[in-house]
């Protein structure tokens, strides 16, 4: 029951198929964009025919209402939740649920997979379980760790493993008091991400700096491995400056250059924007992209330009051919849009 951009036109049951063959070939030709699963229909609440009504209009809270209705009642709510999280379906109400509904959902169900993931890495390669570092009954985690050293000993080898934040989600205690206990007992508090080698590597910053003019910040950083802001960083930290890519989308001289700009300014003042972006070879939004980044004024701004611009407009103005306007060539223009009911109206009342 799940559409990318349209109401389905077809009912559930025609949906469903009770041959696995007859299913596959029918696949293709269900509306584009389904990603449900028959299986999960079987037994369901909803009729055959109750397609479009998991698919209300976003203004319409009583169709959203009725679909959710339908669904509290359901035997399959929640595989059809399931289903829908699953899929990333963004447009049906499925499961008891809104797409709105469902994000807060997913979040939660990608982090408690990371959990287990992390869990599972780390019991892999410590051999530790986190339920052996957890506190007996009736004592907090934090008192647990503070009083056993043993306990925050195992802890920290996972914590090695899967990070101190994985690990106090595991073992139910807060970040910080982990890290507390890591302190009590004289252990460092294990940092699974490293800095760039580049922020304490001056020839690796070179290297990236060079890889920036050639091909450019975005695909720089994807290969460098780093975020762009790590990369300014870095380039800062050792007093590089700002490095400019030369490759076929490169920025102009006027946008690295502010006397360029400066320059381009003052000619458009005598001759115009447009006859300035001639002379610099770019068009005359990137002048005015190049005066905002440098928070120069623009021409018509200072008094100078815009009496200029006016003359030139009014120089414009008396070179140009009358007969040759537009008004002039097509005098249709001038013609009435709306038929002229003036004769109807009197052969009316003549009659």
């Amino acid at each position: 029951m799940t559409l990318t951009a349209h109401r389905p036109a077809r009912s559930v049951a025609s949906l469903v198929a009770d041959d696995p063959v007859e299913l596959a070939a029918d696949r293709p030709r269900l509306p584009r964009g389904v990603t449900l699963d028959p299986v999960v229909l079987q037994g369901a609440a909803c009729g055959p025919d109750d397609l479009e009504l998991f698919y209300p209009e976003p203004d319409d809270p009583a169709a959203e209402q009725a679909a959710k209705q339908l669904c509290a009642s359901c035997p399959v709510q929640q595989p059809c939740l399931d289903m829908a999280l699953a899929t990333g379906d963004q447009y049906a109400i499925l499961g008891g649920t809104t797409p709105a509904e469902r994000v807060p959902l997913r979040r939660q169900r990608q982090v408690a997979h990371a959990r287990q993931q992390a869990a599972q890495r780390a019991t892999a390669a410590t051999g530790i379980d986190p339920a052996e570092v957890r506190a007996p009954a009736g004592r907090s985690m934090a008192g647990h760790l503070r009083g056993d050293a043993s306990a925050t000993v195992r802890a920290w080898e996972l914590c090695k493993t899967a990070g101190t934040a994985h690990v106090a989600a595991l073992i139910g205690v807060h970040v910080t008091d982990l890290h507390a206990a890591l302190t009590h007992w004289g252990l460092e508090v294990p940092h699974l991400h490293k800095p760039a080698e580049l922020v304490h590597d001056p020839a690796k910053a070179r290297e990236a700096f060079a890889l920036v003019e050639q091909v450019g910040w975005v695909k720089a950083a994807r290969e460098v491995g780093v975020a762009r802001r790590t990369l300014r960083a870095a380039f800062a930290q050792w007093g590089m400056g700002e490095p400019v890519h030369r490759g076929p989308r490169a920025p102009t001289r006027l946008a690295t250059d502010r006397a360029a700009a400066e320059e381009a300014l003052e000619l458009a003042v005598e001759v115009g924007t447009s006859r300035a972006a001639e002379r610099f070879g770019v068009n005359p939004a990137t002048l005015y992209y190049a005066w905002k980044r440098w928070g120069l004024e623009r021409p018509t701004d200072r008094p100078e330009g815009a009496r200029r611009a006016l003359e030139r407009k009014l120089a414009a103005a008396r070179r140009a051919d009358p007969e040759r306007h537009p008004w002039r060539r097509d005098r249709s223009i001038w013609q009435r849009r709306t038929p002229d009911r003036t004769a109807d109206r009197t052969a009316g009342h003549e009659r």
